[in-house]
């Protein structure tokens, strides 16, 4: 899977990502929920469910679609009051 970008929020997760495989949007957000609830419960010396089981998806199908989703999800950290500019966001990943 190609990760264009993430941006991990307090309580929900925004992913931009591309299968190399076909392989459902279901099955791959399970693998990524199931590895990171399992890393967060080790670090923080807990267990249980750490995300909810429905998702919410789209499929972008253009370049401008995908350059107006990015944006938005690069701007959430700011509409949450959490940091003035997104590029000053700790929990955005995106490739240089």
């Amino acid at each position: 899977m190609w990760i264009d970008c993430v941006v991990v929020m307090p309580d929900h997760v925004h992913l931009i990502a591309t299968p190399y495989e076909m392989t459902s949007i279901t099955k791959i957000l399970e693998r990524i929920k199931g590895a990171s609830a399992h890393f967060v419960n080790r670090l923080l010396a807990r267990s249980g469910s750490l995300w909810q089981s429905e998702s919410f998806d789209r499929i972008v199908r253009s370049g401008d679609c995908l350059d107006k989703k990015r944006a938005y999800i690069f701007e959430n950290p700011v509409r949450k009051g959490l940091v003035e500019r997104w590029q000053d966001y700790p929990w955005i990943w995106y490739p240089p």
